[in-house]
């Protein structure tokens, strides 16, 4: 009889299954068998969900966020009593990590560019508040 969980496991298998990763195929089926109540998570996925979503009020990356986040989604598997597999496929290929380092060139770009408008919008403010008070005056 299929619980849930076998279901669960089946999609994890089958999405693992498309990608090159160190366990192969039979391995993955017999964890089905063996371990019916068993989860076979993508640890970076998880790694770059925490790095994401976890922010404090400011916006900024909460200290250790994935090490928090892994030990909160691992109790809170083991409390339902589902056994979590990691699966680390490795180094990311090179277009990827490629993509990634222009994203994060862009994004540094955009920031700065942020802090510079910010700044200017900050003096005209004050200039305009100062006019306004020598106006008064």
């Amino acid at each position: 009889m299929r619980t849930t969980r076998h279901l669960l496991l089946a999609a994890c298998v089958c999405a693992a299954v498309c990608r090159p990763i160190c366990l192969c195929l039979p391995a993955l089926l017999m964890l089905l068998v063996l371990l019916p109540c068993a989860l076979l998570p993508d640890a970076s996925i998880w790694l770059f969900q925490f790095m994401r979503a976890m922010r404090d009020e400011r916006g900024e990356m909460i200290k250790n966020a994935h090490l928090l986040g892994f030990f909160r989604r691992i109790c809170r598997l083991l409390f339902h009593k589902v056994q979590p597999i990691f699966v680390f496929e490795g180094t990311t290929p090179g277009l990827k990590r490629a993509t990634t380092a222009a994203r994060r060139a862009r994004r540094e770009v955009h920031s700065t560019a942020l802090k510079r408008a910010a700044e200017k919008l900050l003096v005209v403010q004050i200039k305009r508040q100062a006019l306004l008070e020598a106006q008064r005056q």
